[in-house]
């Protein structure tokens, strides 16, 4: 289920799935989802770009957004 989180933009984010499909995703090379457990995030209202943001990168840049 996709919430919506802010930063400077609003963006919808979800927790990566174990074995999800990550092709076509944007994923910095040095990041393994597999033992991160980061997020999925894509521009409020849009199914893509989608891109994987580490989990310590996104507790740090992300709050809950209301509205």
């Amino acid at each position: 289920m996709w919430k919506t989180y802010q930063r400077k933009e609003i963006v919808e984010a979800r927790p990566y799935r174990p074995g999800e499909d990550l092709r076509g995703m944007i994923i910095p090379e040095y990041i393994n989802p597999v033992k991160d457990q980061g997020m999925i995030v894509r521009p409020k209202g849009r199914a893509h770009p989608q891109w994987y943001l580490p989990r310590k990168a996104f507790e740090s840049e992300f709050e809950p957004h209301e509205g």
